[in-house]
């Protein structure tokens, strides 16, 4: 998150000045858009040798939490987070060690960065669109299981 409000704001907020839109929801879609390319270029950096590529690191369990659709809800903000602790607690548990770190990437990536399966297997995780859809289906199921 961090990054990407450096990158709205370097030279004087340029590409926030010089962004047009034609609908409101604009926006929203560009701020999706240099969000993903900030996740690609992360993931290509790590990769690179001279960086210590191939090693895998999780990310922040900080990052914010993207509610999609929000309706009406009685859960507060703290109340959510703890939820979602929760989940990715469970998931480290219940995950196989094979896929898990990757798994839980696109966990975050997914409901947290509000990413979608296409934007996903555009970064190097080297996985396809259906790839990645597969993987949330699969957490989807689990995480529906330990909800019950």
């Amino acid at each position: 998150m961090q990054d990407t409000y450096l990158k709205l704001c370097a030279d004087k907020a340029r590409v926030l000045r010089e962004f047009r839109y034609d609908h409101p929801e604009a926006m929203f879609g560009f701020l999706k858009v240099v969000t993903a390319n900030l996740a690609n270029d992360y993931f290509k950096k790590r990769r690179n040798p001279k960086h210590g590529g191939g090693k895998t690191v999780p990310l922040d369990d900080e990052l914010e939490i993207v509610v999609r659709d929000a309706g009406p809800t009685h859960l507060t903000a703290s109340d959510l987070k703890l939820l979602v602790e929760q989940l990715v607690a469970y998931l480290r548990v219940a995950l196989p060690p094979e896929t898990r770190e990757r798994d839980l990437t696109i966990f975050r990536l997914y409901f947290r960065l509000g990413l979608t399966a296409r934007q996903i297997a555009g970064l190097p995780l080297d996985l396809t669109v259906k790839g990645v859809e597969s993987a949330l289906h699969r957490l989807l199921r689990l995480l529906w299981e330990f909800l019950k």
